[in-house]
């Protein structure tokens, strides 16, 4: 039977095979496709060839440029080759395939990454795991194949220019989801150290129509938040702040208690952390983990009392608190962490709102990830370092003899 309302998620590692590809012209024209792994597309052959290296592909299948033509195919990631030139802040673009890939007629949704467009899109990410390219270029040189006036939704960062972004926002008039690092990948380390956000950053956020929904990576400042606030602050329906993936190299100095994590530095930092081979720096940045990270019911509707008591509307109806960043710690370190760190739901409900309602979630997949990994890895043997620093936050009680068994609490929220 044709596959008339069915999906076909393709994610093998090689080239999107060109006899599947006959196969779904000949008897599935109407299937929906969405090819997840990379490919790369090049004009070196009619109709072949690729981007990148064969080295780097250990499938040699080479892409058919006419899957672009398959009226189905509604996602596609591509690898795109830029190289920085010899002159400072500058690339060079292979943005040849640009116009191929959005001859895709009912492409909605683009992922692209940089290796060594259709009428209009719905989504436009970017995968900023691989590599920092200079996402803003590529953003504004897509604008010259492809209307972005319906973009509804963008992941990416800065490489350089925040102002690229800046004009890339006015294009982009009906977005309501952007994912941003709000701190351009060349800044300095001694820029990196300060508590300032990069002022082009922020402008450049400010720059977009209000939107419905934010996540902001790397944001140091409570000031930027104010500014991105008087933006986007009456539409906004979600926000996520996230830390900085770089936060453990700067280890934030702050008191004991929950607070926003703002990287603090004296000048000095970077060389001391290199001057002293003790563990000092690594068993502090862990302390202050542990504090952040323990959370409770208690703690949770504090959070939601701040955040609602602030709302005169009460338009905030759901909230969800996960603790995250432990996969910066050692395995033994992230046991610890997960153990303290509870997820909850926060909802309110009722005719006029006044009914608050809260619920630990997740506890069983920790449980489940918690078993499989001591299975594979063997029992946990928590080093004497961690085992003081649990034992200055929680002393163990009568009876009590493993870090398992600490009555353990939140620590008061400081703002």
């Amino acid at each position: 039977m044709p596959l008339v309302q069915l999906l076909m998620n393709y994610m093998m590692r090689n080239m999107f095979p060109a006899q599947l590809h006959s196969a779904l012209c000949q008897y599935h024209r109407t299937c929906r496709l969405n090819i997840w792994s990379f490919q790369s597309l090049s004009l070196d052959r009619p109709g072949l060839g690729r981007t990148q290296l064969s080295h780097d592909l250990p499938y040699g299948d080479p892409f058919e440029m006419d899957v672009l033509k398959l009226p189905g195919l509604r996602t596609l990631a591509i690898n795109y080759s830029t190289k920085e030139s010899s002159r400072p802040n500058s690339w060079i673009h292979h943005d040849e395939i640009l116009p191929f890939v959005c001859m895709a007629p009912n492409l909605k949704h683009l992922i692209i990454r940089a290796a060594d467009l259709l009428r209009s899109l719905n989504s436009l990410s970017f995968d900023l795991l691989r590599g920092f390219g200079p996402w803003e270029e590529i953003l504004l040189r897509m604008a010259n194949v492809v209307d972005l006036s319906h973009l509804r939704s963008l992941d990416t960062c800065v490489h350089t220019d925040p102002s690229m972004l800046s004009s890339a926002a006015r294009l982009l008039k009906n977005l309501n989801r952007l994912y941003i690092h709000i701190q351009p990948w060349r800044r300095d380390q001694a820029d990196f150290a300060a508590d300032a956000d990069d002022g082009g950053m922020i402008a450049a956020v400010c720059a977009f129509n209000p939107l419905q929904f934010l996540c902001l990576r790397g944001v140091r400042s409570v000031i930027s938040l104010r500014q991105i606030f008087s933006q986007h602050g009456q539409s906004l329906k979600g926000l996520i702040i996230e830390a900085s993936e770089r936060a453990r190299t700067f280890p934030a100095r702050h008191d004991n208690g929950y607070k926003f994590p703002i990287f603090l530095d004296d000048g000095h930092l970077t060389q001391e952390l290199a001057d002293k081979p003790e563990t000092d720096g690594i068993a502090s940045c862990f302390r202050d983990a542990v504090i952040n990270a323990a959370m409770d019911e208690k703690l949770a509707m504090g959070i939601w009392n701040i955040i609602s008591s602030s709302q005169p509307t009460g338009r905030l109806k759901n909230l969800r608190i996960t603790p995250f960043g432990s996969a910066f710690f050692s395995r033994e370190e992230m046991h610890v962490l997960h153990h303290v760190s509870s997820s909850f739901l926060i909802t309110r409900s009722g005719s006029y709102g006044d009914t608050v309602e809260i619920a630990e979630i997740g506890r069983m997949a920790w449980e489940v990830w918690r078993e499989a990994d001591i299975a594979e890895e063997g029992t946990l043997r928590l080093p004497h370092e961690v085992k003081e620093i649990l034992n200055e936050l929680w002393p163990l009680g009568p009876g009590q003899k493993k870090w398992g068994e600490m009555k353990w609490k939140s620590f008061p929220l400081q703002i």
